[in-house]
């Protein structure tokens, strides 16, 4: 048996052992901490950070890709609307071309006289009328059109007739009774042209040189321009056809003209104006007729003398060239500023600094072959290495490290010189702003230039030595020979010609909404994080 003792030291070894339950619990938190420190777990976690690092970088990625994709979509508008200002720069020089010349069709000019259709449609003429050139039939009543010829006159009445009036020596006032409405007449020397509202060209009077001989198959016509004894059309595709007199070579049309829109005919040259607004002359330049000024360029009116030709161009800018005898190209005071006139070369300045030449300067002949600018004597070194060659090594090495570090610290200097790449976004952000400064310029050209038009002059005419052109308050204003009074307006009248309304001038084009273009910003950056998240919702 056991003592009451070793009983009792038994029972309690039993209360102080632990029991299943208790120690199952302390291995399983073992366990747990274990697993949180294995390598797997650690594993898991790298991943869980490298997903989310992924997901930001593909979030970033996807972010500057809608950055980008809009900033190409502006780039493309934006070129858009710089093709769309060009464009309407073109619009402006066609509906510019198309109101001068319906202004210069209220006016014409012949040898010594003078025709203008006034504000209410009356015809007024005056100058010289021993032909009867400025007899105007009491029945002729309103004009839409005129032409003067040498020494006669054709109108275009209100409803299309045609009538003329004045020498009838070869029949060039004989209007054919087949002729019908006209919407364009032009009178020479001695023969008179007409284009009918069907685009046939039909041409009467004298027919000496075959001026008045059509050419077969030369369809519908656009306009037509008449000289001493030559005859020009613009054809329905715009092609130039020139037949009569070509003793100065007035009909040779240039193979590299092209397209035009405009002609003129004088004695013995013509003039032409291509699509592109150039001015073209050919023919006589006896006295430098077909020498426009190289500055001239958007032609939008020409018309040509015996010997001169006056151009408008869409500035507002007038160029007479040729002969002036007369003063036809003498511009009044009052038209002096718009005078178009080609610059002069700069003469080079003169070298401030004297010649290197002996021979060229004021020297001695015997000391001419003495360099007038010696190079300095070099100073012996007296610790050269000559005398030290320790001392020789070691300056040599310096000088070796000095220009090795000169070297190294330039390389460094052209490194932060060199400007920073730009990204993608800021390449195209800088690509819009280059277009937007264009579009811009373009768009300040094209409405300087309208209002400029609209400002000045509306359009001109030429005689044989005499000019008129028209302001834009409907005033014309002569100039040249007056022998016969054809540039001296009669007393107690103030012929002010037809208004063109509002939408026939070139700044109404410019005030549509739809003309002027948008100035497009690039993208903010929240606005591409927000169509982003709107992605990511959907």
């Amino acid at each position: 048996m056991l003592s009451r003792k070793a009983l009792k030291r038994q029972g309690s070894s039993k209360v102080q052992a632990p029991t299943p339950s208790s120690q199952a619990s302390k291995e399983v938190s073992i366990d747990d901490l274990l697993s949180d420190l294995s390598p797997t777990s650690s594993k898991a976690s790298s991943g869980k950070k490298a997903s989310k690092k992924k997901a930001a970088e593909e979030r970033r990625k996807a972010e500057a890709a809608l950055r980008l994709a809009e900033l190409q979509r502006q780039e493309e508008d934006a070129e858009q609307q710089l093709k769309h200002t060009l464009a309407l720069q073109e619009q402006l020089l066609q509906r510019a071309t198309r109101a001068a010349n319906s202004a210069s069709s209220s006016l014409a000019a012949g040898f010594r006289h003078s025709s203008v259709v006034q504000a209410d449609g009356s015809l007024l003429c005056f100058g010289t009328s021993g032909r009867g050139q400025c007899h105007v039939p009491t029945e002729l009543g309103l004009v839409q059109a005129v032409a003067a010829g040498n020494l006669h006159t054709c109108a275009v009445q209100a409803d299309g007739m045609l009538q003329c009036f004045g020498d009838d020596s070869f029949n060039q006032c004989r209007v054919p009774a087949t002729l019908g409405s006209v919407v364009r007449v032009a009178a020479g020397f001695g023969h008179t042209c007409a284009i009918d509202h069907q685009g046939q060209l039909h041409c009467f009077g004298d027919n000496y040189s075959g001026q008045c001989t059509i050419p077969e198959g030369l369809g519908h016509c656009q306009a037509v321009a008449a000289g001493f004894r030559h005859t020009c059309v613009i054809t329905e595709d715009c092609s130039l056809v020139c037949f009569g007199d070509n003793g100065c070579s007035q009909c040779d049309v240039p193979d590299d003209l092209g397209p035009v829109r405009l002609i003129a005919a004088g004695d013995f040259h013509t003039c032409a104006v291509t699509q592109t607004g150039q001015l073209r002359c050919f023919g006589s330049n006896s006295s430098g007729q077909c020498e426009p000024p190289m500055r001239l360029t958007e032609v939008i009116a020409v018309a040509a003398g015996a010997n001169f030709t006056i151009a408008l161009s869409l500035d507002g800018k007038i160029a007479c060239f040729g002969a002036s005898g007369h003063g036809q190209c003498d511009l009044p005071e009052q038209l002096q500023a718009l005078i178009l006139q080609d610059e002069e070369p700069e003469e080079p300045e003169a070298l401030s600094s004297p010649s290197l030449s002996p021979v060229a300067a004021d020297i001695d002949p015997d000391l001419a072959d003495v360099d007038p600018f010696p190079e300095p004597p070099v100073e012996e070194d007296v610790f050269s290495a000559e005398a030290d060659p320790q001392l020789g090594m070691a300056s040599t090495m310096d000088s070796f490290a000095e220009s090795f570090t000169t070297m190294d610290t330039s390389a460094s200097e052209h490194q932060e010189a060199e400007p920073p790449q730009q990204n993608p976004e800021e390449q195209a952000q800088a690509r819009i702003q280059a277009l937007h400064l264009q579009i811009a310029d373009a768009w300040e050209q094209a409405t300087a230039m309208a209002k400029r038009f609209e400002d000045n002059v509306r359009g001109l005419a030429a005689g044989s030595f005499h000019c008129c052109v028209i302001l834009a308050d409907g005033c014309p204003v002569f100039f040249g020979d007056d022998s016969a009074n054809q540039c001296t307006v009669p007393d107690g009248l103030s012929p002010l010609m037809q208004q063109l309304s509002s939408d026939e001038l070139p700044l109404a084009l410019l005030d549509l909404d739809t003309s002027k273009p948008a100035i497009l910003f690039p993208p903010a950056p929240e606005t591409a994080e927000d169509t982003v998240a709107d992605v990511a919702s959907s």
